[in-house]
């Protein structure tokens, strides 16, 4: 027969140990050597994603930065921007050629038109003119002369009045205009 073992002393832990097989030994050391890997990994992954996340917070403020002095040039260039369209405006009158037109509008004239006002609006290449004529033969004739004229590609009567003078003596008032390819920019 088999001798057996008889323990009446109640269970406890000690006990429970010391009787344990060896392969439950070898079981409990490597279920703690994998514990110990996977805490020491868990926590160098928590070191590295302090790392990456200290690194976007970095890219965040300098991103921030970025776009306030962005937001600030583009603000400052909004705020120039008519003035830069005013000072193109002045330029592109200034580079204007007038001395071919003013030769044409005077070889045009036979001394009976007063010219009042010319306006150029190069960006449509055209040239307003506002004149004091005699009578409308006058003006006629000075209209067909400017369509003659090799620098303008053509004149068209805009409106015409008759207006009293302080002398008492009336004369035709009359706004042309004409198409001026040399001042289109």
């Amino acid at each position: 027969m088999r001798a057996m073992q008889i323990d009446f002393a109640p269970p406890a832990w000690r006990r429970t140990l010391r009787e344990a097989p060896p392969w439950v030994w070898v079981a409990l050391l490597c279920s703690l050597l994998l514990a110990g890997a996977a805490l020491w990994r868990w926590s160098g992954s928590r070191a590295e994603e302090a790392l990456v996340q200290a690194e976007i917070d970095r890219a965040d403020e300098q991103l921030a930065r970025t776009e306030r002095r962005d937001g600030e040039r583009v603000a400052a260039a909004r705020a120039a921007l008519p003035s830069v369209r005013a000072a193109n405006a002045v330029i592109s009158q200034l580079n204007t050629p007038w001395g071919d037109a003013l030769d044409a509008l005077e070889r045009a004239n036979g001394g009976s038109i007063a010219l009042l006002e010319l306006v150029p609006d190069p960006a449509r290449g055209r040239l307003r003119g506002s004149a004091e004529a005699r009578n409308v033969k006058a003006m006629t004739a000075y209209l067909e002369a400017l369509k003659a004229e090799p620098v303008f590609g053509m004149a068209w009567l805009r409106r015409h009045e008759w207006v009293q003078t302080d002398g008492g003596t009336s004369s035709l008032r009359f706004e042309f205009e004409l198409d001026w390819p040399g001042g289109a920019r």
